[in-house]
């Protein structure tokens, strides 16, 4: 094997204090030792001794272990390693222990877990690492336990939470508005945490599944939901950025509706409108003042956003943000919509999908929170024959901001 063989493996470091279980993992993971390095330990203590000497990819770890358990592990090592991805694979399923995992861990698998699953869980949550460029953003990124919410709109959803007489309708109308919140209920609902029998996409389906006793419990018992803490400015820019983002994700699925997408392909363009501006939101919570001159770059016309904040962050908000929805285990078409919606080409889907959906939503919409326009791709729209939808599409834009965005 040569040295850049060598130097492109992934080390995957596998935790669990049954030695019966590492054993099972190492043979039903046999067929992997030609692309992983894998190391097995039996302690949480182990562990992390391990990760002072050695550098880490991935974290594997057991739930229920002596001394220390694995969400407590998978804290320390979001701590002292914030670069490693963080993975729980347990069949521990009481509900307060598996509450304690949803900080720390990126995914939860639930055991019985098939080598195909957890190998595909590895490979996606790997497989856009490589477009952060700095290593301090992608410390930053994988070490990310949640994300804030604006703080009007996090103090009017733990007023309405802590009421008897709250609905799932209630708290769901509170959610939506809220990029960071959106991003965490839908992180949850879509992982093993709950077991729940299909994808979800959007937020009100996600709170009448889960139910308002587990939303209270994630409330209190887990570091989920927190205020934005910064200047009023770089406030009034996080909350730009939601009612953009509604904007966004209503007029994505007017038009996936228009183009006659089935309904769950709607709603999945609908959700990616809703994220795709996620990445924003991290380099806010990253560095507020930075973000805020890559806004005035680009007013200025110096640069595009892209441009911009790839000069700053060493990556734009959409490999940032497609980097975080992959380790928080989004499925596959709404990273890649967030990740292509600018440059839906490169997707090379050979489809107008849900990523053309996003895209022409976001060319279409007014640069209302000041990041700048960033432009209707005319090869795209003229390699499927779209050209002749392009004034519906942006009178549909026109009438949905005068209702407001709704949803």
């Amino acid at each position: 094997m040569d040295d850049t063989q060598t130097a492109n493996r992934i080390r995957v470091l596998f935790v669990d204090d049954e030695p019966m279980l590492l054993q099972g993992l190492k043979r039903m993971l046999r067929g992997q030792r030609d692309v992983w390095d894998m190391d097995f330990v039996s302690s949480a203590g182990a562990a992390l001794d391990y990760m002072q000497q050695t550098s880490v990819d991935v974290v594997v770890s057991d739930m229920r272990m002596p001394e220390m358990d694995g969400a407590a592990l998978l804290d320390e090592v979001s701590r002292r390693h914030p670069e490693a991805i963080r993975l729980v694979l347990s069949g521990y399923a009481e509900n307060e222990a598996v509450l304690k995992t949803i900080g720390p861990s990126h995914q939860y698998l639930a055991k019985p877990c098939d080598a195909e699953v957890l190998i595909s869980t590895v490979q996606r949550s790997l497989k856009l690492r490589q477009r952060l460029s700095s290593p301090e953003l992608l410390a930053f990124v994988t070490g990310l336990t949640a994300l804030p919410s604006a703080p009007a709109i996090y103090q009017d959803f733990i007023a309405t939470v802590g009421k008897w007489h709250a609905t799932s309708e209630s708290i769901s109308d509170i959610i939506e508005r809220d990029v960071g919140l959106t991003t965490t209920i839908l992180k949850l609902t879509n992982s093993a945490y709950f077991s729940l029998p299909m994808k979800i996409l959007n937020c009100r389906q996600a709170i009448q599944l889960l139910g308002l006793d587990t939303i209270r419990s994630l409330v209190a018992a887990a570091s989920l939901f927190r205020a934005f803490e910064g200047s009023s400015v770089q406030a009034a820019i996080l909350n730009a950025m939601c009612d953009d983002a509604l904007a966004l994700a209503a007029l994505a699925r007017k038009i996936a509706e228009a183009e006659g997408f089935p309904s769950d392909e709607a709603d999945r363009a609908c959700c990616a409108g809703l994220l795709a501006h996620v990445g924003i939101l991290m380099f806010l919570v990253s560095d507020a003042a930075s973000y805020y001159r890559v806004i005035k770059s680009v007013q200025k016309g110096d640069a595009s956003t892209l441009e911009a904040e790839r000069a700053a962050f060493g990556a734009s908000h959409v490999e940032a943000g497609a980097y975080l929805l992959a380790l928080w285990g989004f499925a596959d078409p709404i990273v890649e919509a967030v990740l292509h919606h600018h440059n839906p080409l490169a997707a090379e889907t050979g489809a107008f999908d849900l990523i053309g959906a996003v895209h022409v939503a976001e060319a279409l919409l007014p640069p209302r929170f000041g990041a700048g326009e960033s432009g209707l791709d005319q090869t795209y729209i003229d390699t499927f024959g779209k050209g002749a939808n392009v004034a519906a599409w942006r009178d549909m834009g026109a009438r949905l901001l005068q209702k407001g965005a709704p949803l």
